[in-house]
């Protein structure tokens, strides 16, 4: 009858089950920040945009409506 700890000193090199998580580099998790920023920030910036027309609308509205 074999147990773990017998097996473990039999001369078994990997042990059994999934392999712990890799840690990632910390050059590796910039550039996967970066990638991941990039790709959105398009669409960041045109939702900067369409909130700065809507103010340019309230604004011009609100000027609009004490000058009358």
């Amino acid at each position: 009858m074999t147990t773990a700890a017998t097996r473990r000193t039999a001369g078994a090199t990997a042990p059994a089950g999934p392999a712990a998580p890799r840690r990632r580099p910390r050059h590796e998790h910039d550039q996967h920040r970066y990638q991941h920023q990039h790709r959105y920030q398009h669409r960041n910036d045109q939702h900067r945009y369409d909130r700065h027309d809507q103010l340019d609308e309230y604004v011009d509205q609100y000027v609009y409506e004490e000058a009358r």
